[in-house]
């Protein structure tokens, strides 16, 4: 039976630019993501970075 997960928000994806699109950055070069995750209830969230080149790849 699946789990019914409710309303996920996610906001304040950093880093940013400005305009709130997503940064970019040179190759090899270290960046520290973070995002304010919630839902309703008392719920234990978690959340994985789902990374890709410029290809897409």
């Amino acid at each position: 039976m699946a789990e019914e997960l409710g309303r996920i928000v996610i906001e304040e994806i950093r880093p940013s630019t400005p305009r709130r699109h997503p940064a970019k950055a040179a190759v090899g070069e270290a960046v520290r993501i973070s995002a304010d995750i919630y839902k309703d209830g008392h719920d234990v969230l978690a959340a994985r970075v789902l990374w890709s080149g410029p290809d897409g790849e």
